[in-house]
Order: structure tokens, then sequence, then C-alpha cells
């Protein structure tokens, strides 16, 4: 019972143990905790940040290079060092930003198709907002929007790849022994926690941070929460 709930019990092995069940938690969408460990070569070590307004080295082979965006006199209300946040303002920046010179269009139709997951916005007779953007845009753009399950039951083979993709992800997943029980810590300060360890094996994932930071970023989850959360799970768990 203790292995069960230990945040590391039984999770030794390989880089590509690690990869695959990272990989197999990306295409389910959940936020799982990344309680594996790993031994391997340490990655190199991220590049180092770059002037604002030029493009950082490439290092990451077909992953996009990022370009953090700057233009003088616009200071934005909430800044971090940290590319993966943007800058944040509290109100509309007086100072507009135009990205191109000229319109992109060249006055002809632009036919697009979309998925809707929400309610479907005004028809483009009865929308000045879209007649605007097609002003701005030098084109008649025309969208096709498509209710989600309409749209998912007219791609063909959709229901059977869905299927096929399943009976390779599920075999993947552990049982959580967890489930039905409550843990008051996991849904306080835990909720923190999993969101600094995963924001961390992202950067390990990706490159920006080398492997030999996965040992850390398990131990400093412990300390901060998971230890607690394990503590209140077998308690709860042996009253039953």
């Amino acid at each position: 019972m203790l292995d069960d709930v230990t945040p590391t019990a039984g999770l030794r092995s390989s880089r590509r143990s690690l990869l695959r069940a990272s990989i197999g938690a990306a295409v389910l969408g959940v936020g799982a905790l990344p309680l594996l460990e790993a031994c391997a070569p340490a990655a190199p070590a991220a590049p180092s940040p770059s002037t604002p307004g030029q493009p950082t080295s490439t290092t990451h082979g077909p992953l996009l290079t990022f370009m953090p965006f700057a233009q003088p006199g616009l200071k934005p209300d909430y800044h971090v060092d940290d590319t993966r946040y943007d800058d944040g303002y509290d109100n509309y920046p007086q100072q507009r930003f135009k990205a191109v010179a000229d319109a992109p269009g060249s006055g002809g139709t632009l036919n697009v198709l979309i998925t809707n997951y929400i309610q479907p916005p005004t028809p483009y007779e009865q929308n000045p907002t879209w007649h605007f953007i097609n002003k701005q845009l030098n084109a008649d753009m025309r969208m096709n929007i498509v209710a989600s399950p309409d749209y998912q039951a007219d791609l063909p083979g959709f229901a059977k790849a869905s299927y096929d993709a399943q009976q390779v992800i599920m075999p993947l997943g552990v049982e959580d022994p967890t489930r039905g029980y409550n843990s008051p810590t996991a849904f306080g300060k835990g909720v923190v926690a999993d969101v600094r360890v995963n924001d961390g094996l992202v950067d390990i994932i990706l490159g920006r941070r080398p492997f030999s930071d996965y040992d850390s970023l398990v131990s400093d989850w412990r300390t901060e929460a998971g230890d607690q959360i394990r503590t209140e799970y077998l308690q709860v768990m042996a009253g039953h």
C-alpha cells in the first residue's frame, strides 16, 4: 500500500520511458504529475537570453525560433523575464502596433473552414466587425463555421482513428490508487506545486533546462506538497 502512493516508487526506468509517458499524457490532455525517475546524460544547457527584438539562436532542430516582441515606447504593466509568458497591460495601448505597412490581401475572396465550439457569431450580413476586418485585410473573407460534433462526424474515418488511438494510449495508463479519496493539500498548495513541476518537465523536454534538473524538480515538489499529500492519502485509505 505504501509503495502504491509513493511519488517515485517503481519508476526507475529509462529516458525512453519518461518520454513515452510524457507524450501519452500530452495526447490525453491531462496534466499528470511527472513522477518518473530516469537515468540519462544531462542535456545541453539552454541558450542565453537574446537581446529584445532579436531572434534567439536555433538549437532545437525543427522547433520554431522565438523572437520576443519589442516596440520602442510601449511599456507593459506586467512583465517577467520568462519567454513563456506574454507581457500584460491594464489598458489597451494608445500607441498602436502596425505589423505590416500594407493590407495583406489583394482584393480576392478567402474561404475559411473553421470548427465552432461556442455560440456561432452574428452572420456576415449583419456583422459590422466582420466587415471591418475584411476592409483591413483587403479581402472578402468568408468563414464556413461548422459545429464541432458535425465537423468531426464529417471527417472520413474519424471514429475509427479515434478508437485506434485510444487502444494505443490506454495501455500506457496507470490506475490511480487515490481515486475516490480526498487530500486537502492536493487541492490547496498541491495545485501550485503541480504547476511548477509540470512546467519544469516541459522545459526539460524542450531542452530549455538540463535533464539533471529532474531530480531537484521532484524533490522540490515533495517538499512543497507531495509528502504531505502522500501522508493524507495513506491516513484516509487506512480508515477504509
